[in-house]
């Protein structure tokens, strides 16, 4: 599993378990809806830090879990 594919299935598990959606994920990071699914559909090869920050931060989790650098 690559870097995208581990970061987009932290992701949707996370989104899952605190039951955010795309839409309310987008509003609360100021990224767009399309971004976000494009992180969750592994379409984006290089996603930038800040991206990741902003996700963790409203989500709550650490930048290691999504990246899978730890459980």
């Amino acid at each position: 599993m690559n870097i995208q594919e581990t970061i987009a299935n932290r992701l949707k598990e996370t989104m899952t378990a605190k039951n955010v959606s795309i839409k309310q994920l987008s509003e609360k990071t100021g990224l767009s809806t399309n971004i976000i699914n494009n992180i969750l559909k592994v379409r984006v090869k290089r996603i930038r830090f800040k991206y990741i920050i902003k996700l963790c931060d409203i989500l709550e989790i650490s930048t290691d879990y999504l990246l899978g650098r730890e459980n």
